[in-house]
């Protein structure tokens, strides 16, 4: 689901009031169907690396997390995420999230995201259900959990 929001700029020094406009028009958010990741048993969330332009609607617990969500941007990312989850302590019953866009032709694709999971590199992930899925027009999700 894909929505445009209005702000409403109060005072933006340096701009006119045309750009200012054309930039409020067009802030696309990205709104993303959660209920596809399964979460309802889980009570803290924790969601890191996002870019504001997602708007999760999740309320993101401060510590003792059930979940982990992280946004991979980058190869790099993928070692942030399993350095997190590591670090985390996370609950026996864990799921740990990694979400990316779709389509992108840079190298950051499903491939290049899962593949140290599926060799030896991280072996102490498993997926979950749903494993894979399209949570938006744009992103798409793998749930797995990770046995400490």
């Amino acid at each position: 689901m894909h929505k445009v929001k209005l702000y409403v700029a109060v005072f933006l020094s340096k701009m006119s009031s045309s750009t200012i406009f054309f930039w409020a028009v067009n802030q696309e958010r990205i709104y993303m169907e959660t209920h596809k990741l399964k979460l309802d048993k889980f009570k803290h969330e924790g969601v890191f690396n996002f870019p504001d332009t997602i708007d999760l609607e999740i309320e993101t617990a401060s510590e003792n997390y059930d979940v982990l969500i992280y946004y991979i941007d980058k190869l790099e990312d993928v070692d942030a995420f399993v350095k997190l989850v590591v670090s985390s302590k996370l609950h026996k019953c864990n799921r740990t999230i990694m979400v990316y866009k779709k389509g992108r032709k840079d190298g950051v694709n499903r491939d290049s995201i899962f593949m140290p999971f599926r060799g030896e590199k991280y072996i102490n992930f498993k997926l979950r259900a749903p494993m894979l899925c399209s949570i938006s027009k744009e992103l798409s999700a793998c749930v797995m959990s990770f046995e400490n």
